[in-house]
């Protein structure tokens, strides 16, 4: 047994026995010695820390892209934006020996705008569009916003059955019917509005703007649904990435110097060698 700290130390020596005997023969003693000892313990190693990966940052202000690339940019930055996707990537020092590391500027909808951005383009039962206009009437700009809430929760459905009975070669026949949605205000029926306009900020950090959405009221299996439909949405988005897409023109730069800034998807590739 040995004890922590502790270890054991066996030792096997042979000795050579000088001068010979007078018969020339030489002899050897073997020796065994067992020794116990104390350790004396080393000092830890400390560890040896693997080197950071390359800058890869995602900002969601354009400020605080711009505050970062003014910075640990340089004349050498080079910054590409792609409107379709709403995207920037920007490359610290495009002449780096050590390597390229990259900077991204998501920006990010809206919460105002989020939930009307969510209906545009869909079908969607008339107590949701109401529901969307109690969560968000404050950003409701025409039609007033209480009086669609009342309006749509009152709807009245008149349908106008007509049978068609006819003969020869170029007649009718069977049911034709004719649907008529209104809402009600103050007891009388009223036609509902066919658009709605809202003030809300498209990404976070830009100014509010007025947005107009089209509204299509139809009735379908005995019950009213909504489509909501925006034309310019595509527009109004690309106005204001183009306008945070200014602000970084306008603020990034170094004593008169200033980065490549343009449309565009920053990309490297592995050089091919041919031996």
């Amino acid at each position: 047994m040995v004890k922590d700290g502790q270890e054991n130390v066996f030792e096997i020596v042979r000795e050579t026995l000088l001068p010979p005997n007078e018969e020339g023969e030489v002899k050897t003693e073997i020796k065994v010695g067992l020794q116990n000892r104390v350790l004396q313990p080393e000092d830890p190693r400390p560890p040896i820390r693997a080197e950071s990966g390359a800058i890869n940052h995602t900002f969601y202000d354009v400020n605080g892209f711009c505050d970062y690339l003014l910075r640990y940019g340089g004349p050498f930055t080079v910054i590409l934006a792609c409107v379709n996707s709403c995207f920037m990537k920007a490359t610290l020092n495009e002449q780096g020996e050590l390597g390229r590391e990259t900077i991204d500027f998501q920006p990010q909808f809206h919460p105002l705008f989020v939930p009307w951005l969510n209906m545009a383009g869909k079908m969607h039962p008339i107590l949701s569009l109401v529901e969307n206009l109690m969560d968000n009437r404050r950003s409701v700009l025409a039609p007033d916003a209480k009086t669609m809430i009342l309006m749509l929760s009152q709807l009245r459905v008149k349908k106008d059955v007509d049978i068609q009975i006819g003969f020869g070669t170029d007649c009718i026949n069977g049911l034709m019917v004719k649907a008529r949605i209104q809402g009600t205000e103050n007891s009388y029926p009223v036609d509902l509005p066919d658009h709605l306009t809202i003030n809300a900020p498209i990404f976070v950090g830009t100014e509010p703007q007025s947005i107009d959405f089209d509204l299509t009221v139809l009735e379908r299996d005995d019950k009213v649904w909504v489509k909501i439909s925006c034309a310019d949405l595509v527009v109004q988005k690309t106005k204001a990435f183009e306008a945070m897409l200014e602000t970084v023109r306008a603020k990034v730069l170094w004593d008169d110097e200033r980065p490549v800034v343009g449309m565009g998807v920053i990309g490297y590739q592995e050089w091919i060698y041919l031996r």
